[in-house]
């Protein structure tokens, strides 16, 4: 763990870019997932680990790799712990909008229907489950793709804008379902 750590810290204060970085980079935190959250000792250092990992799911598509990238975001999730949703919403809410984007683009309905899910039921805002909303409506629709992103622009309301649900009875945001 120690050892994936440091490589870590080194290849992220190399220069960004650098194919040699970017090669350790994916190097140290394969290390790490290795052990898994059972080998962490420091439970400071879980979303730190699930940040590096949600790091490396997005540099892994920016190379067009979704396969690592969906099992870096897995890996990030599982570091989350049980209390991810009130310890590191934030963190929570981007690996679970990653995780669900990486399966809509490798035909993953199951693991595209189970994160949705996940984050719809958490989520506080409209804000902060519309990716992930979209990302399951792209896979339904997905092969009447470009005339679904037709329709959605075509509507009244720009599906894209900042909008906040908020439950009047209860206090608290939800997500509309798709």
């Amino acid at each position: 763990m120690s050892y994936g750590l440091s490589l870590c810290s080194r290849a992220l204060n190399a220069c960004h870019g650098h194919d040699e970085s970017s090669e350790l980079f994916f190097t140290a935190i394969t290390q790490i997932n290795k052990g898994g959250p059972t080998t962490v000792r420091d439970p400071s250092q879980m979303s730190i680990i699930s940040g590096l990992n949600l790091k490396a799911g997005r540099l892994s598509i920016s190379l067009s790799g979704y396969t690592t990238a969906f099992m870096l975001f897995e890996h990030g999730i599982s570091y989350l712990g049980n209390d991810k949703w009130t310890s590191n919403y934030d963190l929570s809410t981007e690996l679970y909008d990653a995780v669900a984007e990486a399966a809509c683009a490798l035909n993953k309905r199951t693991a595209l229907t189970t994160h949705v899910d996940e984050l719809v039921n958490h989520a506080k805002s409209y804000d902060d489950c519309l990716h992930c909303k979209l990302y399951r409506l792209i896979f339904v629709c997905g092969k009447f793709l470009p005339s679904s992103i037709l329709a959605l622009s075509n509507l009244p309301v720009n599906v894209l804008s900042t909008t906040r649900f908020i439950d009047e009875g209860k206090g608290s945001s939800k997500c509309l379902a798709v």
